[in-house]
């Protein structure tokens, strides 16, 4: 496991924030640099939040985490897994340099998620609570660290996919979820038609479903669960196991599979659940 850099740089944040709102002032909120390709051309000088790291607070038997906005991704997994917890909205880790790169704030601030969305929610379903930077330089809580506790307007959703429009993230409180005892993939050769009324099907279904995806004339269909639930549901759906399947969907989740190896754009269309 990499090494836990703890420290707060929050401060200084403030005070950019604060220069800033100068005349002409203007700022480029940046972690890692994995999502630069995302969203209107940077304006501005850059303000860097990878100083401004660490967990604040883990509670396990709580399901909830509280980290620093510069916190990268790639640790609090490690830490989660120790525990048996993973974050449930796999956020993609765009790689940089060959390794998985991209901080909690930048994962947040994009909205990104991974495959199991459709089943266990997108980034904003799983913040709790936030503490950010306006543009006056103020510095203000939202939400709680306990979901019993979270009251009031919902504001820490409405900066999940706002690219810091809104303000600067310092710090964020979310709920994780444990790491199902079993999982398996399954893959059928399919054309197109048969591959999206097989999915339709299989959604309508009280099915494990952790993933779903088409391409390259193959349907793969993750299930994660229980022993007994997976099994179940693998003798409904059928089909040829795939192996090193959490490599593949890793791929699949940081863009770094075969599909994305081919030239043109890549569009994220979010569409309503099979009806």
């Amino acid at each position: 496991m990499s090494e836990m850099v703890d420290r707060d740089d929050s401060q200084q944040l403030v005070e950019r924030v604060e220069q800033a709102r100068e005349p002409g002032g203007r700022l480029t909120i940046i972690g890692q640099g994995s999502k630069h390709f995302m969203g209107c051309e940077p304006q501005g000088e850059s303000l860097d939040t990878t100083d401004h790291c660490g967990v604040i607070e883990y509670e396990p038997g709580d399901l909830v985490l509280t980290a620093r906005s510069g916190t990268p991704l790639v640790q609090i997994e490690q830490l989660l897994a120790q525990q048996g917890q993973c974050l449930g909205f796999e956020p993609p880790r765009f790689a940089l340099n060959g390794s998985a790169a991209g901080t909690l704030g930048g994962a947040i601030a994009s909205g990104l998620s991974g495959p199991r969305r459709p089943w266990a929610g997108a980034a904003r379903d799983f913040v709790l609570g936030m503490t950010m930077v306006n543009g006056e330089a103020q510095r203000l809580h939202f939400g709680g660290q306990l979901i019993k506790n979270v009251a009031g307007f919902d504001l820490p959703r409405l900066m999940a996919g706002s690219m810091g429009t809104f303000g600067l993230i310092l710090d964020i409180s979310i709920r994780v979820l444990p790491v199902r005892p079993a999982a398996v993939t399954l893959q059928h050769v399919l054309p197109a038609s048969e591959a999206l009324a097989k999915m339709i099907e299989w959604q309508r279904q009280p099915l494990p479903l952790s993933g779903l995806v088409y391409g390259q004339g193959v349907l793969s269909v993750r299930l994660s669960g229980t022993a007994e639930g997976v099994l179940s549901a693998r003798e409904i759906i059928g089909g040829d196991e795939l192996n090193d399947a959490a490599s593949w969907w890793d791929g699949l989740r940081d863009q770094t599979g075969t599909w994305f190896a081919e030239p043109g754009a890549v569009w994220r269309i979010s569409c309503a659940a099979a009806a």
